[in-house]
């Protein structure tokens, strides 16, 4: 077998025995979650029917005058009107508002709420009667020592039993008894005291009927049995749910012992692949060490190369200003030449004062040969190895033009020096940011030197500061270059010069001394004559 294909067929199977495992832990998960809730829903269901019950309860103390006050009733009623809006919003009963089991909900709810309205009613009927019935003793007491006695405490009696038991024959002997007392009496105390007994003994027979009837709906209300069928729907959809989950319990048993199997199988291929790939290691590794060494030497010929393309650029910059460099030094010579000769020639007339002034300036014009030898020596020797340092950008600039100068003045190109402070300071290798600037200047003196275009041939060097760097920059009379050369400047190998004039290096070998510096070189496009910017840590 193809080692790939065995092995990206471990690999799939290994996921997917993941994923099943995965999707097994989820079940368990949600399974808990599920008994969790079911439990809950069942809980709150047993507490309505357990609040519906209480309700119930209540009303019939009610009745009897053994519940004083309304308080429990409005508990109850409360109780199961909150449960019920929980059971219509709250996100853990959400079994319960399914297609199958929300209409028996909203029946459910729809009822409780007619309930709740004829329990307003039961305790506004409730209300009159007490009262009547607090009332009532208080009438038959101030009868107590009258003639009238004897029939007010029985028509008390007979309207204590008529609010249990309301039956024809105790509503005939109450209205019998009524009869029997006057209608009126002299006592216009007890005139308004029978009116009271009378009025009351009508109240509570007539609203005992009406209490009674509101008793009878509460009751028999169906709420009771709308919770019932809600719950035994809920308990029917749960059923048909935990059969399910079953079946797919087994299904994912079976699937892991049947992937269990496969995993045996695959380990065992596994190891004679693990085999195999030891022995491409061992062959790898050695393989890796032998391009390692590879790329290590090429590296080191790279760098050589490298180190030796920069000074042959530095070389031939040095070659383009040959001419130049010869005459800064031979004007010097030639001056020592004739002021040596004319000490010889007046060798005996002489007075000390003329051999001060001649041997003075002969040793001036020494310092400058020496200066200007200098400046060779320290731009032809192999700075790569230098550390960078704090250095005036005056004496970069300087030892630049020591080498140069004077080839601009034989070609009358004005050469310009702008620096916006005396004391600007760059972190570099001094020779390498010579070496660019040299380049710079010999590209645009090249550009200047044969051309007639320009009337006003000039090279400008300005250094300014801009925040934490230094900006030097050299622009020349030039209009600027074209877009489809300025794309290809930095390129290796790349010139404008004719065959065995330029080698194409200098940009691109500036460009990398720069960035070794921490800096930044381009071409200013902006500037409408050509301008080339170097970007240097202050």
């Amino acid at each position: 077998m193809n080692p790939l294909k065995s092995r990206n067929k471990t690999i799939f199977t290994i996921i997917s025995i993941l994923i099943i495992f995965a999707l097994g832990f989820i079940y368990s998960r949600s399974s808990v979650s599920d008994i969790t809730v079911h439990s809950k829903i069942l809980h709150t269901l047993e507490q309505s029917k357990i609040a519906n019950h209480d309700l119930n309860e209540n009303v019939l103390r009610l009745k009897t005058f053994l519940l004083q006050s309304y308080d429990p009733l409005v508990r109850d009623v409360g109780k199961q009107l909150s449960l019920c809006k929980r059971l219509h919003s709250d996100p853990t009963y959400e079994s319960l508002r399914r297609e199958q089991t929300l209409p028996l909900l909203n029946d459910y709810c729809q009822f409780l709420k007619e309930k709740a309205d004829l329990i307003e009613r039961y305790k506004t009927q409730h209300s009159i009667l007490r009262n009547s019935m607090k009332y009532l003793p208080i009438v038959v007491k101030h009868f107590s020592d009258t003639k009238y006695s004897d029939t007010t405490h029985s028509l008390f009696s007979n309207v204590i039993l008529y609010n249990f038991d309301r039956s024809e024959d105790l509503v005939d002997n109450i209205y019998e008894l009524l009869r029997k007392l006057p209608k009126k009496l002299s006592n216009k105390k007890d005139n308004e005291m029978m009116e009271s007994l009378r009025l009351h003994v009508n109240l509570i027979v007539n609203y005992s009927v009406t209490r009674a009837t509101l008793e009878e709906k509460i009751l028999s209300s169906l709420v009771i049995v709308k919770l019932e069928h809600l719950v035994n729907q809920y308990l029917d959809w749960y059923q048909v749910r935990q059969n399910r989950g079953i079946s797919y319990h087994f299904v994912l048993v079976f699937v892991c012992f049947g992937l269990g199997l496969w995993v045996v199988i695959i380990f065992k291929r596994l190891q004679s692949l693990t085999d195999d790939l030891h022995d491409l290691n061992a062959n790898l590794e050695m393989k890796v060490a032998k391009r390692t060494k590879e790329l290590s030497e090429a590296m080191s010929k790279l760098e050589d190369s490298q180190t030796v393309l920069t000074q042959s650029a530095k070389m031939t910059a040095l070659g383009e200003m040959a001419g130049g460099i010869a005459h800064e030094i031979n004007t010097p010579l030639s001056a020592i030449l004739m002021n040596a000769e004319m000490l010889m020639d007046r060798a005996d007339q002489a007075s000390p004062e003329l051999i001060r002034k001649r041997t003075e300036a002969i040793v001036k014009i020494v310092a400058r040969v020496s200066k200007i030898i200098m400046g060779l020596k320290r731009f032809s020797r192999n700075a790569d190895d230098a550390e960078r340092s704090r250095v005036l950008v005056q004496t970069i600039v300087d030892d630049t033009l020591t080498l140069c100068s004077e080839k601009f003045k034989s070609h009358s190109v004005n050469l310009e020096i702008k620096l916006d402070r005396s004391d600007l300071t760059v972190l570099c290798v001094p020779e390498h940011i010579s070496q660019v600037l040299l380049n710079f200047l010999n590209n645009s003196l090249y550009a200047l030197k044969d051309t007639d275009a320009i009337s006003d041939k000039w090279i400008s060097i300005h250094a300014s500061k801009q925040d934490d760097q230094v900006e030097i920059s050299v622009t020349d009379a030039g209009t600027g270059l074209p877009e489809s050369i300025q794309a290809k400047l930095m390129q290796p190998f790349f010139t404008t010069k004719p065959p065995g004039v330029g080698t194409g290096l200098g940009l691109s070998i500036s460009k990398g001394i720069v960035e070794q510096s921490g800096g930044e070189m381009f071409y200013d496009k902006r500037c409408p004559n050509t301008r080339f910017v170097i970007r240097l840590p202050a």
